[in-house]
Parts: C-alpha cells; sequence; structure tokens
C-alpha cells in the first residue's frame, strides 16, 4: 500500500484470507484460527469495497460467519461489530442503503451487548470510534448531514476524552486530522460556519477545507 500497488495488497490478502480460511475448515473447534478473520476481513473488505463492493461484501460476510461460531470472546464480539459497520460501505456501493443501515444497527447492538459502548473514558476503544465513523459516514453518505455531524461530534468528544497526543504521535494526529476534515465537510453542507472546534487551533490542526491539513499546516 505504501507504494501505492493496492491491487498486489489486494492480492497477498487474498491470499492470506484463503489459508486461514483452510486454516479454519481444517481446526473445527479452534477458536485462534477463526480470530483472524477480525483483520484480515477488515483490511481485505477496506481495499475492496470501493471498486468492488460486492466482492467486499462477500468478504464481510464470510469472515462474520466464521466469528458467529466463536463464542463467550470479547475479541471476537469486537470483530464482529467493526465488520458489520464496514460491510455498510460495501451495501450502500450496491444500492442497498437500507440494508447498510440495519448493518449499522446491529454492530452497535453487538458492542452494547458486549458491554463496550460506555461512556467517553480515558482509555480508548477503537472499536467503537470506527462504528462512530462508519455511521457518521453512513448518514453522510445518505443526504443526512446534521446527523452526521451530530455523530462526529460524538466521536471527537471520546477522542478528547481519551487525552490523544498529537504532537508527540503521529497516529493521534492522523486520527484527528480525519476526524476534524469529516465534521467540517459535513457542517458546510449544513451552513454552519464551524469548520473546527475553538481548540483545533490551540491542538495544532486546521480543516479550513475537506483536505487533511496536520500540524497547523494550511
Amino acid at each position: 500500500l505504501g507504494l501505492n500497488r493496492t491491487r498486489d495488497a489486494i492480492d497477498v490478502l487474498q491470499k492470506a484470507f484463503d489459508l486461514i480460511d483452510e486454516w479454519t475448515r481444517n481446526d473445527a473447534q479452534g477458536a485462534r484460527s477463526r480470530l483472524f478473520f477480525v483483520s484480515i476481513g477488515r483490511e481485505l473488505g477496506e481495499l475492496l469495497r470501493v471498486r468492488h463492493p460486492e466482492r467486499a461484501l462477500a468478504v464481510y460476510d464470510h469472515s462474520l460467519l466464521r466469528l458467529s461460531t466463536v463464542l463467550d470472546n470479547a475479541e471476537a464480539r469486537r470483530g464482529q461489530a467493526v465488520l458489520l459497520a464496514g460491510s455498510a460501505y460495501a451495501l450502500r456501493g450496491l444500492g442497498r442503503t437500507d440494508e447498510a443501515g440495519r448493518r449499522s444497527d446491529a454492530a452497535f447492538r453487538v458492542l452494547a451487548k458486549a458491554g463496550e459502548y460506555a461512556t467517553p473514558q480515558r482509555s480508548r476503544n477503537t472499536s467503537v470510534e470506527t462504528l462512530l465513523r462508519a455511521r457518521g459516514d453512513h448518514f453522510a453518505d445518505i443526504g443526512q448531514p446534521r446527523r452526521a455531524v451530530e455523530i462526529y461530534e460524538e466521536l471527537l468528544n471520546r477522542l478528547e476524552a481519551s487525552k490523544l497526543e498529537p504532537r508527540h504521535d503521529l497516529r493521534d494526529a492522523v486520527t484527528l486530522s480525519v476526524t476534524y476534515a469529516s465534521l467540517a465537510c459535513r457542517s458546510r453542507k449544513l451552513n454552519q460556519r464551524r469548520n473546527c472546534r475553538p481548540n483545533v487551533r490551540e491542538n495544532g490542526f486546521a480543516t479550513g477545507t475537506c483536505s487533511i491539513l496536520i500540524f497547523g499546516r494550511a
């Protein structure tokens, strides 16, 4: 991916996906092999869902099927929720918007049942963040920017509560920049002049356009 060779990356991930599936078929009772579908299904699905949504949906659904047999396992439930959220992108790409919304709702139910969707805390929950971002994108894509803005605001509240350090951790910087950019774009659709919160520039961030601007570079 770093070399902009997406097709090659897809081929490699597909081979890994097939190998893990073969391992799973030969490991009828094992949870370990099935848990690999959390990462491989997510990564392969993300690469496929823009240009090949039907193939991406097949990857998500097969990964969900494998995870469904892993019982009483928190990692499996988190993975299930993230894969459900990811599959919503593929479904929208196929024009199945209502089903995409149901998948998004199901993802939140899975996390809530697992006790993971709690009020913002100092420790990060990347699964919840992924679901919120996916839900915000869903409402933005179906023409409901007001609802999208509300969800991005909730995501920002959680990120701020987790005490990120964007000046010292590039991953935190990218996470905040992407979120502020998403909020700015949707806010403008509502003719709201709030491209960023008052503390955005204090943190060294600016999102005056839909592009991602890091460390205050405009």
